[in-house]
C-alpha cells in the first residue's frame, strides 16, 4: 500500500514538473527604446492617478488608453511584448534600469525647479540680504547635468 501511495505522488510530481512555455517573439513586438518611454509614461500615470484620483475618475480619463494612442500602439501589442520582453530577463533588466534612470533624470529636473522656485519665493522678502549657503549643492554634478541633457533631447 505504502509502496502505491509513492508510486501515485511520484507520477503525480512528474506530471506537474513539465516545461514552462516561454512566450514567442510577436510579429509586432514593441523596440525596446519605446517600451522604456511607454513603461515611464506607465509609472508617471500611476503616480499621477495615486495623486489626483478623484479628478481622473471624475473626468473619465483613462490612462491606458491614452497611453496607448501616444505610442501608436494596441494593448494587444503591449501586452505581448511585455511577456516576451519578461521571459527574457536580462533584456527586461537593462528595460527596467532604462526606466529607473530616465525617472531619477525626471526627478533632478523636477527638484532643480522646485528648488529654483522655492529660493526665489524666499528671497523675494529678503532682497537687501546677502544670500546664504543651503545643503543643497549650487553646481550640479556631471552626471546629473548628462541626465537631464537626455531627458530634454528625448522630449523633443
Amino acid at each position: 500500500m505504502i509502496k502505491r501511495v509513492i508510486i501515485l505522488i511520484g507520477i503525480w510530481l512528474l506530471w506537474g514538473c513539465q516545461d514552462v512555455e516561454r512566450p514567442e517573439k510577436p510579429d509586432n513586438l514593441i523596440p525596446q527604446e519605446k517600451m522604456v518611454d511607454i513603461l515611464v509614461d506607465t509609472y508617471l500615470g500611476a503616480a499621477a492617478q495615486s495623486v489626483a484620483i478623484r479628478e481622473v475618475r471624475q473626468n473619465g480619463i483613462k490612462l491606458d488608453s491614452f497611453l496607448y494612442a501616444k505610442h501608436q500602439v494596441d494593448s494587444t501589442q503591449f501586452v505581448q511584448s511585455n511577456a516576451y520582453y519578461s521571459s527574457q530577463l536580462d533584456t527586461y533588466i537593462e528595460i527596467t534600469e532604462a526606466v529607473e534612470q530616465k525617472l531619477n533624470a525626471m526627478k533632478v529636473v523636477a527638484d532643480s525647479v522646485y528648488i529654483a522656485e522655492r529660493d526665489s519665493i524666499q528671497n523675494r522678502g529678503r532682497r537687501n540680504t546677502p544670500p546664504q549657503n543651503t545643503n543643497e549643492s549650487e553646481e550640479p554634478t556631471e552626471k546629473n547635468v548628462q541626465l537631464i541633457q537626455s531627458v530634454e533631447s528625448d522630449d523633443s
